[in-house]
């Protein structure tokens, strides 16, 4: 699979991110912050992530599938 250049979030996926970034700020819900270094251009990005556990294997939900952390 092939990650789009760039991917313009909506309005209401925005909006999600915001509330449920909001509320992990606070310790709040299921997510977490995760902060990673932009490959090319090394701008922090920062997305609120939900980490779980199935079978003992820990992994990471991300909120939008076309998004990857890096950017």
């Amino acid at each position: 699979m092939t990650w789009p250049r760039q991917y313009e979030l909506t309005r209401t996926v925005r909006l999600v991110n915001r509330i449920t970034g909001g509320m992990a700020r606070r310790g709040k819900g299921p997510s977490e912050l995760m902060t990673t270094q932009g490959h090319k251009t090394g701008q922090a990005r920062t997305t609120p992530v939900s980490p779980i556990t199935v079978d003992g294997i820990e992994d990471l939900v991300f909120p939008v599938f076309r998004v990857t952390p890096a950017g």
